[in-house]
């Protein structure tokens, strides 16, 4: 069973790249306005540098993906 809720999504085609937007259920079941949002992107080029307190992680979203997210107009 899935705990997933998608909040907003995108299938991948052979054009252009996916994407899923979604929250965990039982995590917001304790405090919806602090739970965090999960995003994974499907066929976006991607950059990782690993660090001692963490990773950066750079990615190349086409114009058309950035406006369905949200992100720009």
């Amino acid at each position: 069973m899935s705990t997933k809720q998608s909040i907003k999504s995108q299938d991948q085609t052979d054009d252009a790249p996916g994407f899923h937007l979604w929250e965990d259920c039982f995590e917001t079941m304790d405090n919806a306005e602090t739970a965090p949002v999960y995003l994974r992107f499907e066929g976006v080029s991607v950059e990782l540098e690993t660090q001692r307190a963490g990773a950066n992680v750079t990615v190349t979203l086409p114009r058309d993906l950035a406006r369905a997210l949200g992100i720009v107009e």
